[in-house]
């Protein structure tokens, strides 16, 4: 992999509404967010907060699972936001009520 192709996998910056938004909603211990979420939060209309998810998308900050439904990607991830995620996370999130068995 040449220089070119590793600097696009690396995550943008945030805006300072962004960063804000990443705070509040990974501090009150959320993963899984929503575009509700994200309405309530910044108190902004749905298409703003639709755009804001894809940006933050685009830029490698959240992961989309599903329409509406994005995984914030830790710090931890590193700058090329390399992470892995329980998969019973996820699964708690795709339809309620739900029930995982073995």
């Amino acid at each position: 992999m040449d220089i070119i192709e590793q600097s696009q996998n690396i995550r943008q910056g945030l805006s300072t509404r962004e960063s804000r938004l990443l705070a509040q909603l990974a501090g009150a211990g959320h993963q899984i967010i929503s575009v509700d979420d994200i309405e309530t939060t910044l108190e902004v209309p749905p298409n703003t907060a639709r755009e804001i998810a894809s940006r933050l998308t685009e830029k490698g900050w959240l992961d989309r699972l599903f329409p509406g439904r994005y995984l914030i990607i830790p710090l931890a991830a590193g700058e090329e936001g390399l992470y892995t995620t329980h998969e019973y996370l996820i699964a708690a999130h795709v339809a309620e009520p739900m029930y995982i068995g073995y």
